[in-house]
């Protein structure tokens, strides 16, 4: 049987699982400034939007176009949400966001060609207020870093392989992707009775991080400080990893 689904939509479904692949290559090999290093999150991300896209355009080939339209909505919906997230973060990546806008515009397409204008309108003020308050951490970033960026404190021991490891990987990454955002000093442990193991990270005084452990977790303290107003730091969530005692 013949595809119901006309192949300039077929065409943008295998561009759209186009954009989904570079996305998951870009997530492999850390090539996109915006994500901050190679992340889970954001490989399984891109494995599920290559998967979605593929499985769309196989229905399409297979003249099922209910299922098919319906896809490309929901494909526009989740593409929304992502983007608010992305703006939330205040990191744009131009593969990403091309892919948003190409399945909005997709979506006002079909939606106009079933007839659904009244539709169309209530489902972009939805998506536009969703948005707004997906992005709203962004803004409140950006509004404590006019204020100056937030102090980061880390306390270490020379003899310490953690702390070493830590100037060595981590640190490159945090002024990557917090570069104007954060400001990174080091102090010795040594005399401070309060450090239990090294490296400890202080954000604006409050400590967040105790020894060694995952990028994601500081990164995550770290952007939920950037995203509260300036002076409140107080409930950042606390992380432990390994460390060397002082």
């Amino acid at each position: 049987m013949r595809s119901s689904v006309s192949r300039g939509y077929l065409a943008l479904a295998g561009l759209q699982g186009s954009l989904s692949a570079i996305a998951l290559l870009l997530s492999v090999l850390d090539g996109c400034g915006s994500c901050g290093g190679v992340s889970l999150e954001r490989f399984l991300i891109a494995v599920v939007g290559c998967a979605a896209y593929a499985a769309l355009f196989a229905l399409g080939l297979r003249g099922k176009e209910p299922i098919f339209t319906r896809g490309i909505f929901v494909a526009a919906g989740v593409h929304l949400a992502l983007a608010g997230t992305m703006l939330g973060r205040t990191a744009i990546c131009p593969v990403c966001a091309a892919a948003a806008i190409l399945a909005v515009l997709w979506a006002a397409h079909a939606a106009l060609r079933l007839g659904l204008r009244a539709r169309l309108s209530i489902g972009l003020a939805g998506a536009a207020l969703l948005l707004a308050g997906v992005a709203w951490p962004g803004v409140a970033a950006k509004a404590r870093t006019s204020s100056g960026p937030i102090s980061v404190v880390v306390y270490e021991n020379p003899l310490c392989a953690h702390c070493q490891e830590f100037r060595r990987t981590q640190a490159p990454r945090l002024e990557k992707e917090f570069s104007g955002r954060i400001s990174l000093e080091y102090k010795a442990s040594k005399g401070v009775s309060w450090v239990r193991l090294t490296p400890t990270l202080a954000i604006d005084e409050k400590v967040v991080f105790e020894g060694l452990g995952s990028y994601e977790a500081l990164a995550h303290s770290l952007r939920a400080a950037l995203s509260r107003p300036a002076g409140i730091v107080g409930g950042l969530p606390r992380s432990h990893g390994q460390g060397r005692t002082p």
